[in-house]
């Protein structure tokens, strides 16, 4: 094999090692991306403790974060909010017509309610609407959602008009595994004392 033959053969081999490392370097840049932003997804992540049900019927569930506390969901993550223009036990809803388009009532019936750990099947009820359907309370307040809210953990409603507010419950057990708002090491407890920016409907 002459000078020749031999530097095309060099040449060849440079050009095949430059871009298989070149793929190398890309592909773990990318993988390094998809790390990242896994991390920093489960650093944002609200704690949720909810009930799921291949039976049909509604689950509630519950949140937290650092600045709201513990507060009610459904069973999806779905924020829950109660209107301070309602009377707790009053057997009423006030919000009708344009103020349901925004503010959506829980619809459903206690026999076919689900509730996780922690919360007490006697702090539910639920009250007639006009149009005859059941909506669901909690303490006496009409539970609703709100149409802000895009996507499960959003509290796009809280203090909306000063009159609309998640619905804080008493500190619960979370499972060590969830994540609060906080940072990736930090743990919503059963021992929490951090207080709610929320409305607490009384216990």
């Amino acid at each position: 094999m002459n000078f020749k033959t031999l530097a095309a053969v060099f040449a060849v081999l440079a050009v095949v090692f430059i871009a298989t490392t070149g793929f190398l370097a890309a592909t773990a840049g990318s993988a390094s991306h998809t790390v990242t932003q896994t991390v920093t997804s489960t650093a944002t992540t609200t704690a949720n403790v909810s009930v799921s049900t291949s039976q049909g019927g509604t689950a509630i569930g519950i949140a937290y974060t650092k600045t709201l506390g513990f507060y009610l969901t459904n069973g999806t993550g779905w924020t829950l909010y109660l209107f301070t223009k309602d009377t707790p036990n009053s057997g009423l809803s006030t919000c009708y017509g344009q103020c349901e388009t925004f503010w959506s009532p829980l619809q459903s019936s206690i026999s076919s309610l689900f509730l996780p750990p922690g919360l007490n099947a006697s702090s539910f009820g639920t009250i007639t609407r006009t149009d005859g359907t059941k909506q669901i309370t909690y303490e006496g307040w009409p539970l609703y959602y709100y149409l802000g809210d895009k996507a499960a953990g959003q509290t796009n409603g809280q203090n909306k008009d000063n009159t609309w507010f998640v619905v804080n419950v008493p500190s619960i057990s979370v499972p060590s595994t969830t994540t609060s708002q906080t940072s990736s090491t930090s743990t919503a407890s059963s021992t929490s004392t951090t207080s709610s920016s929320g409305y607490s409907p009384g216990y």
